[in-house]
């Protein structure tokens, strides 16, 4: 009879054991999800980010405020004649190009409506990977519908960019990461369709 006892109360030990381990594994498990959703969700800004906006001031004096073209929708597919390569307003597309970083061009009349939501658009040609990689970190960061970054290939820029935002512009003979975060950080999120800062 001892010996039976001894061996249910053995059992019964390891049963505790094997459910403490569970619960303990589970809670390590809960802990990385947390952790892992709070990366994906809440990203902290881009490096640097609030010093390349202040070295970067100096250069919005380059911005260009182009005569507004209104906003009217047209049929998807109907080409725009814009007042320039780099629309900031005018006629669009019913649909917005969707916040991203693209490896082909995309027509101005989807990325005109993209603007009116609050986006900046970003043109580029040739850049190096430590620009190419700070872009796509930007774009990658910046993907709310209504305040996103876009950038999208644009042939015969060279080393230089171009930015365009609802009824601004500013182009650089080359990437310049302090001029372009001021430039994103005055008009991201302020297009006229939905103001969202």
């Amino acid at each position: 009879m001892g010996q039976e006892r001894n061996r249910q109360l053995k059992q019964q030990r390891e049963q505790q054991r094997k459910k403490r381990t569970i619960l303990i594994g589970g809670g390590v498990v809960a802990v990385v999800a947390v952790v892992a959703a709070f990366i994906l969700f809440f990203p902290s800004e881009p490096d640097s980010w609030e010093q390349l906006v202040e070295e970067g001031q100096v250069a919005m004096a380059q911005v260009e405020t182009p005569e507004n073209q209104g906003a009217n929708h047209v049929p998807a597919g109907t080409r725009v004649p814009y007042e320039s390569r780099f629309p900031t307003s005018g006629p669009h597309w019913p649909s917005p190009t969707r916040p991203g970083h693209y490896e082909t061009p995309q027509p101005n009349e989807a990325l005109v409506h993209a603007i009116e939501h609050g986006n900046i658009v970003v043109y580029y040609d040739e850049l190096s990977e430590e620009d190419e990689a700070r872009l796509r970190e930007w774009t990658g960061f910046y993907t709310g519908a209504w305040s996103a970054v876009i950038a999208t290939p644009e042939e015969g820029l060279g080393r230089g960019v171009v930015l365009t935002a609802w009824d601004h512009r500013m182009r650089l003979d080359e990437f310049d990461a302090a001029p372009m975060a001021a430039f994103i950080e005055a008009f991201r999120g302020r297009g006229p369709e939905n103001p969202v800062r």
